[in-house]
Formats: structure tokens, sequence, C-alpha cells
């Protein structure tokens, strides 16, 4: 595999790999709140099931729209704790 050292007119064409768990980690710490930080490890995981069976331009689809939700002021979940109460999002 060619790299950008190699050939330098490649960083104008691709983008640079990283693993779930690196994506999973940034997304941890753009996330504003603990309830959307909670939420990212089963987003990302949902994200990489369905990875294999569609293109390439539809996973970034996905993970763009990861960051948006984690990050909108709108958007404020609230999770429940397995004992039935609520993890109010501060």
């Amino acid at each position: 595999m060619s790299s950008i050292l190699d050939n330098p007119s490649l960083a104008n064409s691709l983008i640079p790999a990283f693993s779930w768990d690196e994506l999973e980690d940034r997304l941890m710490a753009l996330a504003p709140t603990r309830v959307k930080k909670a939420m990212v490890p089963a987003l990302v995981s949902a994200v990489r099931k369905q990875s294999w069976a569609v293109p390439p331009t539809q996973v970034l689809d996905e993970i763009l729209a990861l960051a948006w939700v984690l990050n909108d002021e709108t958007f404020q979940p609230e999770l429940s704790n397995r004992d039935g109460t609520w993890l109010r999002n501060s």
C-alpha cells in the first residue's frame, strides 16, 4: 500500500485511516454531557456492525451524523440506570 510519504498526491485523495476504538475515543471526547458520552459505545457499535454491508460513503455519513447528534444542543436525552433511576443530562 502506498503512503503519503511515498506519493504526496494521495494526501488529496485519501482520508487517514483510524480504528473503531479511536473513533469511539474521539466521539467520547467530543460529547458534551455524561449521558451523551454513555451513548457513544452503542452508537459506534451499531455503525461498525452495519459497515460491512454498506458503501464507505454511507459509513462516513453515519459517523458524521453521530458527531452532529452528540453535539446538537437541542437533543438532551435522559437514560435510565438499571435500578430504574434516571441519569440526567448534565
